[in-house]
This record gives C-alpha cells, structure tokens and sequence, in this order.
C-alpha cells in the first residue's frame, strides 16, 4: 500500500502536526512503526491517527492498522490515501435446508471441490483477459440520462479471497447449536481504486477534504465495489452447486443479466467517511468504521483459519445471525479486520507470547492443504494468532467476549494475498 501525507506550508512546527494515539496497541510500535505513524498526521493538525491493535508494517514500509481522523476542511492533501480504496469481506449463508447436504456432498469428495474451485479461478482469468475490469468508464453519466446503468460490462477479476467455509453456531435461541454452510469473498477492485488514487493525487492541492468525498467516483466505488464482491460469491456457489439468494444486476450494461448473491453481513475494512454534522473525515486500514457495520464484524485471520466474527450484542428482533452492530464510541470508531502478518522486514520481536501460524511450504503439503494459493511462495513468514491477549485488547473497542465469537473454518478456498 502507498500512503501520502504531505505536510503543510509549516512543515516542522508543533502547530502544524497532528496527534497520533498509541494506547490500543498490542505490542510497542517500532521505530519504524513510530515515523510512519507521524508522516500521517504531519499535514494538519487536526490529523488524529488511532493505532489499532492489529498494526503493522508493509513490505514497503508503509504503516497498517489504523483510523485517521481530520476536519472536512482540511486540505485533501492530508489524507493517507491507499491504491486499495473500499476493500471490504462479505459472507454469504448458504439456505439452511441445503446446509448439511452442502456440506456432506463437499467433504465427500474435497478433491472435486477443489477442481471446482480451481475451474472459478480460471474462468475469472479468461474473463480478465477478454472483458476490461471494472474502471471509471463504466461509471453511469448523469449529465445526459437518469439511467443508473453501467455503460459498458466488465469483468470480475480475481479477488483477494473466496472460498467456502463452514461452522458451528447457536440459534438466536441460544439452546442449540447449528451447522452452517457459507461463501466468503474478499477483496477490492484494483483497477478502479487504482484509477481513484490517481484522480486524488491530480486533485488533492486543490481541493478540500469534503470536496473531495463529494466527487461521484467516491460513492459509485464504494456500491460497484461491493456488486463486485456479490458477483464473484455467485460465481463460487454456483460452481459448487450450493443455494443461496440470488439477484440479478440490475446497475450492469443494457442488455446483460448478471446474476449476484446478497450478503448476509460485510465489512468494508479500507473505508472513507466523512460526518457532515461534525464535520469530521475518518479513513481506516484493516479496519472497519463501528457506524456502517452491519452484524458483527469479520476478522480475517489467514488462509488455513479462515475468519473469525466477532458478534455484536444478541439480536432477537431482526435476522441478523452474528448479532447487532457494534456501538461506536468517541473515543473508538473502528474495529480491527485482519491479523498482524510478519515478513523479513517486520519479524515478531516476541515469540514466546505471539502464535505463528505458518503456510505449507513444499508443493506436495499444498495438494492436501484445503487452500488453492495464487503463488508458490507465500510473502510472509507467519501470522498473529489472535490469542486472549488480543481479546482483551479488542474489549476497549467495543466487544464483549459474552457475545461470543464464530470461526469460520475453510472446506476449500483461493488465496491471492498471502
């Protein structure tokens, strides 16, 4: 990820430096950590950056885990934007009459699966090779028509993850447990959040911070990025025979009828948001804004352990299965999405109380692993386990350990990011 805060005509000046908060931490930010962290918020200081739990250092040296925070009138240019605009996860809950057959009919013959699973990949490929991905030129012109559609198709492309995945879970009842059977997707469309980067760097000296959230390639990412996710969940469940609820497009080109699935829950963990009552900006990294979330929140761990959900607080008046939305406080608007990942760059300086969890390594331990990886050698070393430790530190964010947590454990699944 490429992040840039470029700093204000008092470069230097205490005045003009922002605040960054340290006290969610799960470990002692680094050097490294600690200089990132200030070239974020060395624009304005109105520039809040919360260090969350889960943060981390990329292989480029750029800061992950975060939630900044500014005035809407600040400059754009304080913004530390990412190429991986509205990376969100959405799950989708196979029908419960279909559950125990699913899950039966995969794991009796898992080799099959993973044919099947592979056959979604390459024909995501093919795809991408013949039909442009999703950019700004599909984006609807409002100048000339009402019509909300896309002005040529696209392609869905590969996303980060996607896959099937199972657990077991209690009732709203609370007085048994079930099998459930779901389809998982992740990711972000790189080709268009690439292309909202770029309109941001053009424009980011000129305009303000609201002006820009104002701009009609902000809110049509975010929706088309989530039609996407839809899109490819379809492609997995109809490949693996499964049910679920099944929509058609209705925003692709005239004449196309794309069928996609509807969410059960999702998380947007690479968000924008601006409050216009407060006149307040946030942006997360591998973190999910608490207001927009819609039932728990989804916390990717790596690829052999799935993801895991922490509930919100139980729900009997609506179908919401991992119960209500978190409550955003004032002093916490976000929620950690996804694990620490350590590299050669940013190794675990504590071993003996952090869990690493490593891929298989040679080819032959991948053809029994339940994970199709997109390369052969995986780019980190290991992955945070999140541990008790990490539990507590996610209390002073919002969740209470007695609304309990699902793992999502994989049948089969594709991995691009790891």
């Amino acid at each position: 990820m490429e992040q840039h805060a470029a700093a204000s005509q008092h470069e230097g000046s205490a005045e003009s430096v922002g605040l960054v908060d340290d006290q969610h931490c799960f470990h002692a930010l680094t050097r490294q950590e600690v200089e990132a962290c200030e070239s974020c918020v060395s624009g304005s200081r109105q520039c809040h950056l919360q260090v969350l739990p889960n943060h981390m250092l990329t292989e480029t040296g750029e800061i992950n885990g975060f939630c900044f925070t500014c005035s809407a009138s600040d400059c754009a240019n304080v913004i530390p934007m990412s190429k991986n605009c509205f990376g969100a996860t959405a799950v989708y809950e196979c029908h419960s009459s279909k559950h125990a057959n699913a899950y039966i009919s995969i794991m009796n013959n898992l080799a099959q699966t993973r044919k099947r699973l592979q056959s979604v990949v390459d024909d995501l490929k093919r795809c991408e090779n013949k039909v442009s991905p999703l950019s700004f030129e599909c984006m609807h012109d409002w100048t000339t028509t009402m019509n909300i559609r896309d002005q040529r198709m696209w392609s869905e492309g590969l996303p980060a993850k996607m896959g099937v995945y199972h657990c077991f879970m209690r009732t709203n009842a609370q007085n048994e447990r079930e099998h459930k059977v779901f389809v998982v997707v992740s990711g972000n469309c790189r080709q268009a959040s690439e292309e909202l980067y770029n309109l941001w760097l053009d424009a980011r000296d000129e305009i303000s911070v609201a002006q820009f959230m104002e701009c009609a390639e902000v809110a049509w990412l975010r929706q088309a990025t989530m039609r996407w996710l839809n899109r490819v969940a379809w492609r997995v469940m109809n490949a693996l025979e499964l049910s679920s609820n099944t929509v058609i497009d209705d925003m692709e080109a005239v004449g196309a009828r794309v069928p996609m699935l509807m969410p059960t829950t999702y998380n947007v963990y690479n968000d924008m948001h601006i409050d216009v009552s407060a006149r307040a900006f946030f942006l997360t990294n591998n973190a999910t804004l608490l207001h927009g979330s819609m039932s728990g929140v989804i916390f990717d761990c790596f690829a052999s352990e799935g993801f895991w959900i922490y509930h919100g607080a139980r729900d009997t008046s609506s179908y919401k299965i991992f119960g209500a939305e978190f409550r955003a406080s004032k002093n916490c608007h976000a929620f950690p999405t996804k694990t620490v990942c350590y590299h050669k760059l940013y190794p675990c300086k504590n071993s003996q109380s952090q869990i690493l969890c490593m891929r298989a390594g040679t080819v032959e331990e991948r053809k029994t692993n339940v994970c199709v990886h997109a390369e052969h050698k995986s780019r980190f070393t290991g992955f945070m386990f999140p541990d008790a430790g990490f539990t507590v530190a996610l209390e002073k964010l919002g969740f209470s350990a007695n609304n309990g947590v699902t793992n999502l454990m994989p049948i089969v699944m594709f991995c691009g990011d790891e």
